[in-house]
């Protein structure tokens, strides 16, 4: 958590999406990545309490990360994402862990509407799930630190894109 951030996103009035993918597969890796412990896409989440969502969508938001790129067949069922997220907790002036941990690739050969990729998916006791929707707070900012990535065979990365979103309503009649 003591590395600068690759990337800082604000979730402001009215947005409904925020987004930033790694400039390519190295990110923060080499003497950077080695001696902090790091080897993540970093990006640092900000939601003010002013963040209000536009008509249709609710105020409550969730993070995503993903791979920005394909990855082949052959690599993907030994393929593995990092996928964590922190929240700063301004009581003890440090990063608490919200949840995530390691996902597994899976391909999907896809279907008549749907074309094969490789997707992410929790792995049993890799993973803590945590409640995936969070709420701007009431007064000041919160402030959140994501870390990904995906790893291939042979320590190669892959570049990944973190997002932070808010969903649609349903209105059910």
């Amino acid at each position: 958590m003591s590395v600068t951030p690759d990337a800082t996103l604000s979730l402001l009035a009215g947005e409904t999406e925020k987004s930033s993918t790694s400039r390519g597969p190295s990110y923060n890796t080499g003497v950077a990545g080695t001696l902090h412990g790091c080897n993540s896409y970093v990006v640092e989440v900000s939601v003010p309490s002013t963040s209000t969502p536009p008509l249709d969508y609710e105020s409550s938001f969730q993070f995503h990360a993903e791979k920005s790129t394909p990855i082949r067949e052959d690599l993907c069922n030994v393929a593995e994402m990092q996928f964590r997220v922190y929240a700063w907790n301004i009581v003890v002036g440090d990063w608490a862990f919200v949840g995530g941990g390691v996902k597994e690739g899976k391909w999907i050969p896809g279907g008549p509407l749907t074309s094969p990729e490789c997707r992410f998916f929790p792995k049993p006791g890799a993973y803590t799930e945590f409640g995936n929707h969070f709420e701007p707070p009431l007064a000041g900012t919160n402030r959140y630190r994501i870390l990904s990535s995906v790893m291939l065979p042979d320590a190669f990365f892959a570049e990944v894109r973190v997002s932070v979103q808010r969903d649609h309503e349903i209105f059910l009649e």
